[in-house]
């Protein structure tokens, strides 16, 4: 990685996951994170080959570049992007975006994670009929 003020949380980041790697080499690691930790889990999901899913996070591309990493993995990340939610517009995201629709009153309302899930309970369904308490 490239000397930047942002490799310090990166590198730590890292190391955990590389961690947790060695700790349970028999187990499937699935990296998920809601705005910068979802842009973080696209990155280092990327650098380990692991799938992320990215709730509202920003992209990755210009990011990973400026940090010394591939923030380029077309094959393991997942970005969910909310209309009107701001933060997942900033930089360039790749591998499966999904667009859905937000129904909060305002803007900011639309990076909410709760926002989003039941948004996407609402339009997926869920087969045990839960309700989420916020939705």
């Amino acid at each position: 990685m490239q000397g930047t003020a942002e490799d310090g949380y990166v590198r730590d980041l890292l190391a955990s996951v590389r961690g947790l790697r060695d700790s349970y080499p028999n187990s499937t690691i699935v990296l998920a994170g809601h705005s910068l930790g979802g842009g973080l889990s696209v990155l280092v999901g990327s650098n380990f080959d692991y799938p992320s899913v990215s709730f509202s996070g920003p992209g990755t591309v210009l990011t990973g570049y400026k940090i010394g990493m591939d923030g380029t993995s077309y094959d393991t990340s997942f970005t969910i992007v909310p209309d009107r939610d701001v933060v997942p517009r900033v930089d360039y995201h790749v591998g499966t975006v999904q667009n859905i629709r937000c129904s909060a009153p305002s803007a900011p309302g639309c990076h909410s994670i709760a926002t989003t899930c039941c948004e996407l309970l609402r339009s997926c369904g869920d087969p045990y009929g839960r309700q989420l308490t916020v939705c």
